[in-house]
């Protein structure tokens, strides 16, 4: 009988105990339903901006490099200064000197090196007699400068020579002249033109004779003459030899070059060249000036002693003296047109290693490469356009809004440098001017007072505006509206927290740079501040099979 209460009593707790944990184990766990609520998607938030009042522009915007407008490198001629040694000794110009026509950019070995406006470069020397179309560019200058008073044209004359006079002198430097080979020329020339002139005297000074019998003084003043003549033939003759002997100055010549040639110094050796040239010339001028001397006293002597004879015979034969005066008149015709032509040719000149010409005039010195006592080699400095230009290129797209002419506003922002231009040139087909084939070229120049080595070598923005709000007005991004059924435009307003409102708007100017558009309300009051919905941030979902971590 005990027992089976005992056994009862154990059976009736175990129930009580299994009762209790199933009931504590029901408590920790969730049916499906459960899992899924808890894990549903909250309620979208909406996205909001405030309606912003600001001034509006649809500008087009592109970038460019700004660059100097015709910067030319000044590569100094091999001639300049003796030609040998090109020494830097002074008129070095500053960064940002500005030049003008006229003006000398540099000093080497003593000489000016001018600049003067002019679209062909210098080729050749300039000096009496030359003809061309340089010649006229340079008058041109020379007018422009004042120094020249004669109408410019294409002939090198006396004018031209004391207009480049006139602009060494007004620098302080004396213009090139004859050389020293050119001078004996001269003086040549000029001893020619005595001696045809004292013979033509005496040649008409015994024709004179033939006609008068001869007394006894005069047969002693013929004795005279005869020997003064045969005197004369002995000095010439001599003249002869001395003008055969070797010259002073050819020798120097001769000596120089060859000195370069064995040091190899070729630098210099057309110029000593020249200089043998031309004293071999006047070796050879005063060698046949002599010999016409010495023909002229020979003749003079024969001319006499026919004389003689033909007044000792009957009669007076006058046909000898009467061709010596014409042969006389002659030579002293010959010999002055000569000394005519080389004074016209030798005279002042302006070497092209002094003078360079450039398109446009004034410059701006933009770098320097030498300082003074420098040995010129390459290019001693920059000279550039007073200008800066910037070059881009522009899309299709953009082409046809834009036009020469039209204002620019360019910027850099990191270097806080703003400054106004406008387009001066405009591509009418794509890929010229170095710009991408798809694009148009475009150059800017800026307006108003800059420095210019200040922008170069800057990358600006540069905003062509196409159309302006008239002062602030409200404005939203573009995702802020939406199209209605009726095709008009709406903005969602932000009432409140909770609650929103569509407003039909009227939309204005679009600003394609910063994504804004101006709009008019059309139903609703809308101000600056007011929220306006542009998009719905939804919140991330968690799925109900995923289990925690």
């Amino acid at each position: 009988m005990k027992s089976r209460k005992r056994t009862f009593i154990a059976v009736l707790l175990g129930a009580v105990l299994f009762g209790a944990g199933g009931f504590a184990l029901g408590q920790q766990l969730e049916s499906p339903e459960d899992a899924r609520a808890e894990v549903a998607a909250p309620e979208a938030s909406k996205i909001a901006v405030p309606v912003e009042s600001v001034a509006l522009s649809n500008d087009v915007v592109v970038r460019g490099d700004a660059q100097f407008e015709g910067a030319v490198d000044l590569v100094l001629d091999a001639a300049l200064g003796d030609g040998t040694s090109r020494v830097v000794t002074g008129r070095v110009p500053d960064v940002d000197t500005v030049v003008e026509e006229g003006d000398v950019l540099i000093e080497v070995s003593s000489r000016p090196v001018f600049v003067l406006e002019g679209d062909l470069p210098a080729f050749r020397e300039f000096k009496p007699g030359l003809a061309g179309d340089d010649v006229l560019q340079l008058e041109t200058s020379l007018a422009r400068l004042g120094f020249l008073d004669a109408e410019p044209d294409t002939l090198y004359g006396a004018a031209t020579e004391e207009a480049i006079r006139a602009m060494y002198e007004a620098v302080g430097y004396e213009p090139r002249s004859a050389s020293d080979g050119e001078e004996a020329s001269l003086d040549q020339a000029r001893n020619s033109v005595e001696q045809a002139q004292q013979s033509l005297a005496d040649a008409n000074d015994n024709l004179n004779e033939a006609f008068a019998p001869p007394s006894r003084s005069e047969q002693l003043q013929d004795a005279q003459r005869r020997r003064d003549l045969i005197a004369a033939i002995d000095d010439r003759e001599d003249a002869l030899n001395d003008a055969r002997a070797p010259n002073s100055q050819t020798l120097a010549a001769i000596n120089a070059l060859a000195d370069a040639d064995a040091s190899g110094q070729v630098e210099g050796l057309r110029s000593l060249q020249d200089q043998l040239g031309q004293a071999q010339q006047a070796d050879r001028d005063r060698i046949a000036a002599a010999e016409d001397a010495l023909d002229q006293a020979k003749q003079a002597l024969v001319d006499f002693d026919d004389l003689n004879a033909a007044q000792a015979a009957d009669g007076v034969d006058t046909s000898n003296l009467n061709r010596a005066v014409n042969t006389a008149s002659d030579n002293l015709s010959e010999a002055e047109e000569t000394l005519a032509e080389l004074e016209e040719e030798i005279g002042v000149r302006l070497p092209m290693a002094e003078v360079v010409f450039l398109p446009s005039l004034p410059r701006t010195i933009t770098s320097v490469n030498v300082d003074r006592g420098d040995i010129v080699n390459g290019a001693v400095m920059r000279i550039s356009g007073t200008e800066v230009r910037i070059t881009t290129g522009v899309s299709e797209a953009n082409r046809p809004l834009l036009e020469v002419g039209q204002r620019v506003v360019i910027d850099s922002e990191a270097l806080g440098i703003e400054l106004e231009g406008e387009i001066t040139e405009l591509a009418d087909r794509t890929g010229t001017g170095g710009v991408a084939d798809t694009r148009y070229y475009m150059l800017v120049t800026p307006t108003g007072e800059y420095s210019v080595t200040d922008l170069v070598g800057i990358n600006f923005r540069m905003q062509i505006p196409l159309e302006r709000s008239e002062g602030e007005v409200l404005a939203v991004p573009l995702a802020a509206l939406s199209a209605g059924a009726d095709g008009s435009s709406r903005v969602e307003l932000l009432v409140d927290d909770d609650n929103s409102e569509l407003v039909v708007v009227e939309v204005g100017l679009s600003d394609k740079n910063r994504s804004l558009v101006e709009i008019r309300s059309l139903g609703r009051d809308i101000a600056a501040g007011d929220m306006v919905v542009v998009g719905i941030e939804q919140a991330l979902i968690a799925s109900a099979d995923e289990e925690p971590s």
